[in-house]
């Protein structure tokens, strides 16, 4: 009895051993995975988050028939046809971060895709298109892993396979930081408790969000280049979402501030800046209706930029804006 007792302790421990020495972070499942199972495969350092539900935004009617309308819809069933990729059911989220050394320059862009996807046929066709564009692809092996490698404008961009669900892309440093965490040798975006903090005022379940902190430096920068941005030095961070209900497309944009005097006078000067450019459009009064649908409010904490943009008022101001460049180029 002992001897089974024992045997079974030692067997729990070899268990436990063996889970809490795993040295990889799971990856969510296409289909199954949440944004949060997105974020935790993204850095500490970041600075800002976008993540996008592609599945949703792809079932929209609009969206479709846009995509297949355009000149580059041949392309679009092409891709289909010689990866097996189906975008409109296939491909679910992508969550991107970006991080700078300083308000000049990006230092790392990391992001992950989450689909269904068969990697012989997609590396197959990247490479392919690679070679028609004269660019060469590279791999490199980094934490078990392989990168795929080219240069573009200078600086290495790239991509990993991490399994059969998910995809890292963006500069090479940025890759190589998604490995690191999917190994365990990196912190995620969670052990970011600012930009976590801000990520939780962030509405999750819209097509289309994210939030980023606001350097001191930065703000510094643009309120010393133009007067009228000094009521921004106050704003610390930021948060978006872009959504689609009704036939409308929904806009909600929060500037993060602790001074309510700094808030109400930009919220000022951003809706006399909506009014100066709503009147500017009396000949073409679409424009001015859409410019119209933009509210500024103020509150202590924050300044709220919203708008409700009907499908249909966006696509006249759409068509008039084409009809406009093709006199243009007629000229």
């Amino acid at each position: 009895m002992r001897k089974n007792l024992a045997l079974g302790l030692c067997l729990c421990l070899i268990l436990f051993s063996l889970f809490s020495c795993q040295q990889q972070t799971t990856t969510p499942k296409a289909g199954t995975a949440s944004p949060a199972d997105m974020l935790n495969l993204l850095p500490a350092d970041s600075q800002g988050v976008l993540f996008a539900d592609i599945h949703e935004a792809m079932s929209i009617e609009t969206v479709i028939q846009s995509i297949e309308k355009q000149d580059n819809s041949k392309k679009y069933f092409e891709f289909i046809e010689k990866t097996g990729v189906d975008p409109k059911k296939d491909i679910y989220f992508m969550a991107l971060s970006i991080s700078a050394k300083d308000p000049d320059s990006i230092q790392k862009v990391a992001a992950v895709i989450n689909m269904k996807y068969n990697k012989d046929a997609l590396l197959e066709f990247i490479q392919t298109q690679s070679e028609q564009e004269e660019q060469v692809i590279t791999e490199t092996e980094y934490n078990g892993y392989t990168i795929h490698s080219m240069e573009e404008d200078g600086e290495q961009t790239g991509f990993a396979f991490l399994d059969e669900s998910n995809i890292a892309a963006g500069n090479l440093e940025g890759v190589q930081s998604i490995l690191d965490i999917v190994n365990k040798q990196g912190d995620n975006i969670y052990q970011n408790q600012e930009l976590s903090n801000l990520l939780k005022q962030t509405n999750q379940d819209t097509l289309f969000w994210g939030a980023f902190l606001v350097p001191q430096e930065t703000v510094e920068k643009a309120a010393a280049q133009s007067p009228m941005l000094q009521n921004l030095k106050s704003v610390s961070g930021i948060t978006l979402n872009f959504d689609y209900k009704n036939n409308s497309i929904l806009v909600d944009v929060n500037l993060q501030s602790s001074d309510p005097e700094k808030n109400e006078q930009l919220a000022k000067a951003l809706n006399g800046l909506i009014s100066f450019a709503s009147m500017s459009q009396a000949e073409k009064p679409e424009i001015g209706e859409l410019v119209n649908r933009i509210q500024v409010t103020s509150g202590d904490e924050n300044v709220k930029i919203s708008a409700d943009f009907p499908e249909e008022l966006i696509k006249k101001v759409t068509e008039m804006t084409q009809e406009d460049s093709t006199q243009d180029t007629e000229k």
